[in-house]
């Protein structure tokens, strides 16, 4: 998971667990962009996107 998510957030700041299981990722984009991505805990698709 970790190794997919410094794909879309070269930059992390933080990654965690959040109480409902789903991966938290903080950091920055390719561009410099703050983001803030939530992935789902089996599939690892995509929840949740935005910035911070």
């Amino acid at each position: 998971m970790l190794a997919k998510a410094t794909q879309e957030v070269p930059k992390l700041k933080l990654f965690k667990v959040t109480d409902g299981n789903c991966f938290e990722i903080y950091g920055w984009g390719q561009a410099g962009e703050k983001l803030e991505i939530y992935y789902h805990p089996v599939t690892g698709e995509v929840v949740k996107r935005g910035s911070w």
